[in-house]
């Protein structure tokens, strides 16, 4: 289904929070995973409503699974340094869907931050 296709999905080589651990995705992470988008797992393995968050418009829930593909950065590659990590991961843009079912876009700071809000 391509509603869960995003449009600037080009795939990935690393993942974004847990450089520089391989994440090769081609052409898309879409055509690999089936989805271009990540989900907060552990949501749903402590069976969370939207009801139950304690602060809903905090939590993401569905995010892009990249962030080059919002910023007009390269991806990631897995032999990058971290000075070239550390700059491109600051240009990094991400769509979000939160807990009280707003989206917005966010950078990787904020998504971090919406990580570590308590469910």
């Amino acid at each position: 289904n391509n509603v869960f296709h995003c449009p600037s999905d080009n795939g990935t080589e690393v993942l974004d929070n847990h450089f520089p651990e391989p994440f090769k995705t081609s052409p898309h992470l879409w055509s690999t995973y089936g989805s271009s988008y990540f989900f907060r797992t552990e949501i749903a393995f402590r069976f969370f409503t939207q009801s139950t968050f304690k602060l809903p418009s905090n939590i993401n829930v569905v995010f892009d699974g990249a962030g080059h593909w919002h910023s007009g950065s390269r991806a990631l590659q897995a032999n990058d340094d971290f000075d070239t990590y550390g700059n491109a991961i600051n240009t990094f843009r991400y769509n979000v869907l939160y807990g009280d079912f707003h989206a917005k876009t966010a950078t990787f700071g904020q998504l971090s931050q919406a990580w570590n809000s308590e469910l």
